[in-house]
């Protein structure tokens, strides 16, 4: 049951720092334009993975999903959500 709270506490990966840059990722609803979630962390496929992983598990129904072309979202998504997602890439240029 989705209540808006999550008991539960995300296992984030451990990682070397070797960059000075972090990324903040966020999961923002279109509509009501809520954060549904957010991370802090290296752009990277680790990072990306548990943060698909947390959206997942804060969404009750089968949603549209629209990410950048970062490389890292093509795996952590279809590991979140499987065939379960309306997924699209949106380029900007």
């Amino acid at each position: 049951m989705h209540n808006g709270r999550s008991d539960a506490r995300v296992k984030l990966p451990r990682c070397q720092v070797v960059s000075q840059f972090t990324w903040t990722w966020t999961g923002i609803e279109a509509d009501t334009k809520l954060i549904i979630t957010w991370l802090v962390g290296s752009r990277d496929g680790e990072h990306a993975i548990a943060f698909m992983d947390d959206l997942r598990d804060r969404l009750a129904n089968r949603v549209q999903l629209t990410t950048d072309g970062h490389k890292a979202y093509l795996e952590a998504v279809e590991g979140a959500f499987g065939g379960d997602v309306d997924y699209a890439i949106l380029h900007k240029i």
